[in-house]
């Protein structure tokens, strides 16, 4: 068997396997645990990516955020299936920057690995039909539904405030909560982005029916929220997220400087539109959302690939899709939140 070979088999048969999810991530811990009490393993193959990229820290943030957006078995198999060797663990944090994280942070994919994920022939053919034009009522929709309010700040939209209310001219905008550049693609990235929306679907509860209308539901209400230009801004970039409570509300998780903070910790989401009403925000997509915002911000890789985009947007290049080592892993694959008066 080759390396390659080992480590999927490896993973397919934990994840088929009968042990349950936390004996898998408890052994994941001890292969992590080992990088932890001896950094200078991992250090001496540093990441292909970036070079202050921490592979270890990727691969804690990956398995301990899992849990927000699915569960734990797939993040604990792959680096199980690493067996504590240096190359093999240096190699699946890349993979997951490369495909998960940088597409989802950056708006665009670094040039992939040709060697395919086992189910690229089955992913490919159900994102083979996707739109690039947007669908124009989006944004209409999700701002009527939200009540004409950033469902962050509370403002209204400029042209909707009620007459006893004292606010600052604000415009709101329909955020995408999976980014349209994801999703939607031209058919020269069809095979990259079919690697992409394998990982989701083994990392998320994002399920096979929601990936074959995907092209559909990139531009639904259900996939948007309505923010303030801020914190459209800041929420596009993963600067902040909303954390699915278990009582149905979601919490406002923030990795920054605020300047202010929200006026609650935490929303709920009311459609204020006529019977029959439409979607709320798809609360699977959220969860993916918070969950790749948190690995980006606790593996400290978010603030590499700011640095990255930072550099050459200064540079006004495009930025480059770098090397790619020959990849094994075909399984693995300032926020001014202002208070809002009302007149009693």
């Amino acid at each position: 068997m080759s390396v390659s070979d080992e480590f999927e088999a490896s993973v397919k048969a934990n994840m088929d396997g009968l042990h349950p999810d936390d004996f898998l991530v408890q052994a994941a811990t001890e292969h992590l645990g080992v990088f932890k009490a001896k950094p200078e393993r991992l250090n001496a193959m540093p990441s292909t990516v970036h070079a202050a990229i921490d592979p270890a820290r990727v691969l804690d943030a990956m398995l301990r955020c899992s849990s927000i957006c699915g569960s734990q078995r797939y993040a604990a198999c792959c680096i199980v299936g690493c067996d504590g060797k240096v190359e093999e663990s240096v190699e699946l944090a890349n993979t997951w920057v490369r495909h998960l994280l940088w597409p989802f942070k950056c708006n665009s994919d670094l040039e992939r690995s040709e060697h395919a994920l086992p189910t690229i022939d089955v992913m490919a053919p159900r994102l083979e039909s996707a739109a690039v034009n947007r669908r124009s009522e989006f944004a209409g929709e999700v701002l009527a539904r939200d009540g004409y309010r950033c469902v962050i700040t509370g403002f209204y939209h400029v042209g909707h405030v009620p007459p006893q209310t004292i606010q600052i001219r604000v415009e709101l905008a329909a955020a995408h909560i999976l980014k349209r550049a994801v999703a939607v693609f031209q058919e020269a990235k069809l095979r990259t982005v079919s690697l992409t929306w394998d990982i989701i679907k083994q990392y998320s509860a994002i399920t096979d029916a929601m990936i074959d209308t995907m092209t559909d539901l990139v531009d639904d209400p259900q996939n948007g929220i309505t923010l303030q230009k801020d914190a459209h801004d800041a929420f596009a970039n993963l600067a902040f997220t909303l954390l699915p409570q278990d009582d149905g509300s979601y919490k406002i998780e923030q990795f920054g400087q605020f300047i202010v903070d929200p006026p609650e910790p935490t929303i709920r989401f009311n459609d204020h539109l006529p019977p029959p009403g439409t979607s709320l925000p798809n609360r699977k997509f959220l969860s993916l959302h918070a969950a790749i915002a948190s690995v980006l911000h606790m593996s400290g890789a978010g603030a590499v690939l700011d640095l990255i985009m930072d550099k050459f947007s200064a540079a006004g290049t495009p930025v480059p899709s770098g090397k790619v080592r020959t990849g094994k892993y075909r399984t693995a694959s300032l926020i001014c939140f202002r208070p809002i008066h009302t007149i009693p």
